[in-house]
């Protein structure tokens, strides 16, 4: 019977309880129950402060290739942790801040200027974006095309943003 639930377990659990699971005797099932009953009695907590702490800033973008999914996945951690606790949203502004403090040096310099043109994370975003998109397709990066998404209203001399990034 033991072994049959560790079988079981085994099918089922994915992610953290994975790792909880993991620790357990192989093929005793009744301790790895007991391991996975522990994990689930102590609540969202590990997981929420798990979440927490990686939110506090947004990971360092240091390649623009990887602008795009650095984004994804930071949002995506977001939207759980506020699933989880819905009463500690931030404002536009410290988002804005939070991507700003991201990008490499060279985009930081001269977006300091443009920072109050957008009113929102959302619109930045998707002017970095598109900037960054526009610097991948005129390097030859075969990347480009990962960073496609709705234009805001940009000016021309917006795409100064990376001519400092073109010498690299």
């Amino acid at each position: 019977l033991s072994g049959h639930i560790w079988a079981w377990l085994k099918a089922v659990v994915k992610d953290h309880a994975m790792t909880m699971f993991l620790t357990a005797p192989k093929r005793n099932g009744l301790a790895a129950w007991r391991t996975m009953c522990r994990y689930v009695c102590q609540g969202d907590d590990p997981r929420k402060d798990e979440l927490r702490s990686k939110l506090r800033r947004i990971p360092e973008v240091k390649d623009l290739r990887v602008l795009d999914t650095t984004l994804a996945t930071w949002e995506q951690e977001l939207g759980e942790f506020y699933e989880m606790c819905p009463g500690e949203r931030k404002s536009e502004e410290d988002f804005k801040m939070q991507l700003h403090d991201a990008l490499p040096f060279e985009v930081r310099k001269y977006l300091i200027w443009q920072h109050g043109q957008y009113r929102t994370y959302m619109e930045l975003k998707a002017f970095v974006r598109m900037q960054a998109q526009k610097h991948l397709a005129v390097h030859g990066h075969k990347e480009a095309h990962l960073f496609a998404d709705q234009e805001p209203s940009a000016g021309a001399d917006e795409d100064k943003i990376f001519l400092a990034l073109a010498k690299k």
